[in-house]
């Protein structure tokens, strides 16, 4: 149980590389998988590195994807308050009611749906969509951070560019050194917090990033 996070709009070349480096993933764990060889033998050591080795270059290449477990999320958002990149103490609006007369499948299915396809859509269900991105994506005006509740649930949020830019605004008025001691933990930790606010940049200006 986690955090996923996905930037909105990813460039045309990002995406082929990401296609390739899980092309080549799934390849070095086909080859491991087909092995009939006894464990710890040297044949399945050299293909497990391999599958390591690619799963590493697949997280280098998706620089639109992030994720942080439960705990890590919480101390993101601890952390993210004391900086000043959150905003608490609001009222967000309701969740739009669902339409009546029309089911959940319909609902999913015009969410999964393959653009330009042509397939027919109640009025009521294209309302409904719309009024739910307005929800996922609302924030305060103007944008003085981003809405803490947005990273409370799995329910895809859209953390906005405007929210982004005034987090990382108020992220810049604290020195190297203050951020060290509040973010806390080792080297490792302070590179993995280094990498989300390079990911907050990347975000900014690709229409943000949603939280599922």
């Amino acid at each position: 149980m986690g955090y996923d996070m996905f930037i909105e709009t990813v460039p045309d070349d990002e995406a082929a590389t990401v296609r390739a480096a899980e092309e080549a993933f799934n390849a070095a764990v086909r080859a491991r998988d087909t092995l009939n060889l006894p464990p710890g033998h040297a044949d399945c050591v050299t293909a497990q590195e391999e599958v390591e080795r690619a799963y590493e270059a697949l997280r280098e290449a998706d620089t639109s994807y992030f994720r942080l477990n439960i705990w890590g999320m919480s101390h993101y958002c601890e952390v993210m308050e004391q900086l000043g990149m959150v905003v608490t103490g609001y009222e967000a609006p309701p969740f739009p009611h669902e339409p009546d007369g029309v089911s959940r499948e319909e609902i999913e299915a015009f969410g999964d749906r393959t653009p330009g396809s042509g397939l027919p859509v109640r009025p009521e269900v294209v309302a409904y969509w719309k009024q739910l991105h307005a929800h996922l994506s609302w924030h305060l005006e103007p944008a003085f951070g981003i809405a803490l509740h947005k990273f409370c649930s799995n329910d895809g949020w859209l953390v906005t560019p405007e929210e982004i830019a005034a987090a990382l605004e108020s992220y810049r008025v604290h020195n190297a050194e203050e951020v060290k001691v509040i973010v806390g933990g080792d080297a490792e930790e302070l590179d993995y917090w280094t990498q989300w606010i390079a990911y907050l940049q990347r975000a900014q200006h690709r229409d943000g990033f949603r939280v599922w």
